[in-house]
């Protein structure tokens, strides 16, 4: 669809928002409410087949991917042992959605495919 993306998230609010602009214009969406505390610290976007959001939980310290097709957003968690999603990127290569994060806890780097 073209247009600039931004996400950000309000911490008082345990709130994470997504904005398109086009035409000059930006659009504001609520991603995610979260009541027990940050969203966002750590998030990528990607477009391919729909937009893509990674992000994370900085309270509970897990993974979270969101993406918006033509009926809006779907979000699911992706990964919540231990302290996870540090450093998420987002990236689509085909019809194949690739997520990579830091797995704090462990000291490793996950990768998976289409969360």
């Amino acid at each position: 669809t073209g247009g600039v993306f931004v996400v950000w998230h309000e911490s008082a609010k345990g709130e994470l928002w997504f904005a398109q602009k086009t035409g000059g214009v930006w659009t504001p969406e609520l991603l995610h409410r979260h009541s027990g505390g940050n969203l966002g610290a750590d998030c990528s976007i990607a477009w391919g087949n729909g937009l893509h959001v990674a992000y994370r939980n900085t309270v509970q310290n897990d993974l979270w991917y969101a993406q918006r097709g033509t009926g809006g957003w779907s979000r699911r968690l992706v990964d919540s042992v231990g302290d996870v999603g540090r450093g998420v990127v987002v990236s689509v290569d085909g019809g194949d959605v690739w997520l990579a994060y830091r797995d704090h806890t462990n000291g490793d780097v996950k990768v998976v495919r289409n969360p």
